[in-house]
């Protein structure tokens, strides 16, 4: 089995900035009917296609059914917001952390055929996105009157057969029966729980973390990846996988 580390690198060092705005107050001066809008834009890690048919613990060749809407990272699909007591400052000043909901979406995929397995599958495999889904408009209001502002930087549509790199790792997913913790790692460090769940995730940055079919039985980069490589067929593929993977 190959060290899987690389899928924690991922999340360490993905770089998210959520800004929660309402009506122009800070949020010690929110009132909780006042209007919010939350900021998200993700930056992933961007890998060459060679670096995920060696890393990735999925690979395969799936159909497009099902592209849930936007929802918020916790069971229910609703918005969260949650503030910690950590204590007090030498000046005798409460000392606090605010946290607040991720957008996520859910892909469902039907498995035409696989080519990279090391975590049992199935026929069908579901990816949970961190972000805003690709058929959500760039200014989404939820019935609750909170509206996300955030960019989809790739395009997906369901019936697409596209090739997908993924991933199992951790999501931080709130489970409201449990407080958040400030635990500490062996080394030291410390950092807040608010929940986890494992789930399938695309092993990067989405718009490069899958091919779409298209021409002479070939597989392209999406329009809107970084890296624009070759196109490629799935004997190609299996070829690069033999050759990276072996030992």
């Amino acid at each position: 089995m190959k060290n899987r580390n690389i899928r924690f690198l991922f999340f360490v060092l993905l770089f998210l900035t959520l800004a929660l705005i309402a009506c122009g107050k800070s949020p010690e001066q929110q009132n909780p009917n006042d209007h919010k809008v939350v900021n998200f834009e993700p930056e992933y890690v961007l890998l060459r296609r060679d670096d995920m048919v060696a890393n990735a613990d999925i690979i395969l060749l799936g159909e497009v059914k099902h592209i849930s809407p936007t929802q918020w990272n916790q069971d229910s699909g609703e918005y969260w917001e949650e503030v910690t007591e950590d204590g007090v400052s030498d000046k005798g000043e409460m000392l606090t952390t605010s946290f607040a909901a991720w957008p996520v979406l859910r892909v469902q995929l039907k498995v035409l055929q696989i080519l990279v397995d090391e975590v049992g599958i199935g026929n069908e495999l579901t990816l949970t996105v961190l972000g805003k889904g690709p058929q959500d408009p760039p200014d989404m209001v939820f019935v609750d009157g909170i509206t996300l502002q955030a960019s989809t930087p790739y395009s997906l549509n369901i019936g697409y057969q596209i090739v997908v790199f993924a991933i199992q790792t951790e999501m931080a997913w709130r489970d409201p029966s449990q407080p958040i913790q400030l635990l500490t790692n062996t080394d030291g460090s410390t950092y807040f729980d608010i929940g986890k769940r494992t789930i399938f995730d695309f092993i990067g940055a989405p718009a490069i973390s899958f091919l779409i079919a298209g021409e002479n039985a070939l597989y392209y980069s999406t329009p809107e990846a970084t890296f624009q490589e070759e196109p490629v067929s799935l004997e190609q593929l299996m070829l690069g996988v033999s050759e990276k993977r072996t030992s």
